[in-house]
């Protein structure tokens, strides 16, 4: 009777061991595929950024369907990695590119205002992006790699070189 005892004990203890370490590889599966969208959608708010620099002029050939199929395509993974504040900035921006692409679709330029809100709401959902998707300002890589895509060249030897 003893040695069932320990028998079904030990079963349970087993059946509950294995769920959690399931329920962490689920887990950690989920952050990695947040952070991997966090990535994808930090390149295109880069992208994005570098070709609206010059709002509210008009650029010649703006990639906005692109930036917005990232968008679509990784957002559910995304929204698994950042706080509920942060998928709404992330998604405020990508709102305000949807809008810009409106703009845009009727062959006219946005006013200095649209602008504004624009270049705002991308610099924001660029610092979330780049939070969720595992890099530190303080990181001397996630430095380089920052100076690279804003076009800042670290100088030798300084802060953010490797």
């Amino acid at each position: 009777m003893a040695s069932a005892l320990f028998g079904f004990i030990g079963v349970i203890v087993g059946t509950i061991l294995s769920g959690g370490v399931q329920a962490m590889i689920g887990w950690q599966d989920r952050k990695r595929q947040a952070r991997v969208a966090a990535a994808l959608i930090f390149a295109d708010l880069e992208h994005a950024r570098r070709e609206l620099a010059h709002l509210p002029m008009m650029p010649l050939n703006p990639h906005i369907e692109s930036f917005l199929e990232v968008w679509h395509a990784q957002r559910s993974d995304l929204a698994a990695g950042v706080s509920p504040l942060e998928y709404h900035q992330l998604a405020a921006a990508f709102s305000e590119l949807e809008r810009l692409l409106a703009i845009y679709q009727m062959a006219v330029a946005p006013d200095a205002s649209a602008a504004g809100d624009i270049k705002r709401a991308l610099d924001v959902a660029r610092e979330v992006a780049w939070t969720a998707s595992g890099m530190k300002a303080a990181d001397p890589v996630s430095q380089v790699y920052q100076s690279a895509v804003s076009g800042a060249n670290p100088a030798p030897g300084g802060p953010g070189t490797v």
